[in-house]
């Protein structure tokens, strides 16, 4: 059984880079796809986003994503991203879609 005492003594496993750090500067475009309340109750849209930076270990780092989010009824929205980060010591794509329903 643990005490007050123990508490401090537990390893969670977490760990945490001390000293890691990353500058970037980012850029996004959003765009709607049909004013809200015309074809849907909704928002509907579409945006771009690229970024650059700078991270600890002297890579230069870059990251584009696209996310789209359509209401397709009222009670349903379809979602979707992609995002592509890449750098001198990785590249990383990823893709998600959901299908969403709200009442």
């Amino acid at each position: 059984r643990a005490t007050d005492r123990d508490v401090g003594k537990i390893d969670l496993g977490y760990w945490s880079p001390g000293s890691f750090w990353k500058h970037s500067l980012t850029a996004k475009l959003q765009r709607e796809l049909w004013p809200p309340g015309k074809r849907q109750s909704g928002k509907s849209f579409i945006s771009a986003q690229y970024g650059i930076g700078y991270e600890s270990g002297d890579n230069f780092i870059q990251r584009f994503g696209i996310d789209i989010l359509l209401e397709i009824s009222t009670p349903f929205l379809l979602k979707g991203t992609f995002v592509s980060d890449w750098s001198d010591d990785y590249n990383r794509k990823e893709a998600y879609a959901a299908i969403i329903y709200r009442w």
